[in-house]
């Protein structure tokens, strides 16, 4: 007698088969494989394993599989034990020419560079997913929030319109920090925070490929402020005076999405507060380490009492 599956059991059957993949990636990260291979290990066709993997983790296979090799290429240049050709082609490809043109081209730095200087791009790093996370990511679980009244901010920073495919967020926030910490006409020793605002005109920050708005950038006072007269590109927007919901996050850069959409989930399920605005943002302090485990972000959503 044929028995349908559960959506739960579903689930499990495919959480395996992601995990089972994934293996596969770590043990051949050094090898020439593309994703057909990972499909093939798995006994699926790419077409479905693809869809899959993203109804799932909410990330596409060949970019996860891409920043895995990026990940472990950035770690094997930093460990200075590898030429930039061997760490080329056991990143499968066949020259270094074309290595470092895609290493580059996601972590906008060569690899020389990233060699000579060694800067912190942790929060471009990719992980490998464990079972924690998946099911983390399948679970309708919610968040618990704290309520916060805050002042009105004023922010200076860079702004940006796109889908976040190749993690534009992550090197928006290099560069501003790069910028900052270069820099020589006022002082930002003071400054304790940065903070991340999104715009939810267009939509929210999440994995589903559209375009939406947001905003890297610190606190500013009169003396921040002076810094738009000097760094390319600077901006500034104001987030209004506010009750809040507080949600504490995980560091972990590759959850962050997934954190966002419980807060709006659990926000939604609320029975007490209902969201007020098109807004939301991420706040990040001074110490913050991304993908450190003891390191956490905080999301804040604009809220009244229903």
């Amino acid at each position: 007698m044929y028995i349908e599956k559960t959506v739960s059991e579903k689930n499990d059957d495919y959480i395996n088969v992601i995990l089972s993949a994934i293996e596969y990636i770590e043990l051949h990260i050094c090898d020439k494989i593309g994703i057909e291979d990972i499909a093939h290990h798995v006994n699926y066709s790419l077409f479905h394993f693809m869809k899959i993997f993203h109804s799932i983790t909410g990330q596409n296979l060949g970019v996860y599989f891409f920043r895995r090799r990026m990940t472990n290429a950035a770690s094997i240049l930093g460990s200075g034990k590898e030429s930039i050709l061997s760490v080329a082609i056991n990143c499968g490809y066949n020259s270094q020419e074309a290595f470092s043109r895609a290493f580059k081209d996601y972590f906008k730095i060569t690899p020389k560079k990233y060699r000579t200087d060694l800067p912190n791009l942790s929060n471009l790093f990719c992980f490998p997913l464990t079972r924690q996370d998946i099911e983390y990511m399948c679970k309708q679980v919610t968040f618990e929030f704290d309520i916060v009244n805050l002042d009105e901010i004023t922010l200076i920073g860079f702004d940006y319109c796109g889908d976040n495919k190749k993690k534009e967020i992550s090197v928006l926030i290099n560069d501003l920090l790069k910028n900052l910490y270069e820099q020589n006409y006022c002082d930002i020793s003071f400054v304790d925070s940065l903070y991340g605002y999104q715009s939810m005109d267009d939509v929210s920050y999440s994995t589903n490929g559209e375009v939406f708005y947001y905003f890297a950038g610190i606190s500013a006072d009169d003396r921040i402020l002076t810094l738009k007269d000097h760094i390319r590109g600077m901006n500034e927007i104001t987030i209004p005076a506010n009750m809040y919901a507080k949600f504490t996050f995980t560091s972990r850069i590759e959850m962050i999405h997934t954190d966002i959409e419980i807060a709006y989930r659990s926000l939604y399920m609320n029975e007490e507060y209902v969201m007020t605005d098109d807004y939301a943002f991420e706040k990040y302090n001074r110490d913050f380490l991304p993908n450190d485990p003891n390191s956490k972000a905080e999301f804040y959503i604009p809220i009244k009492r229903k």
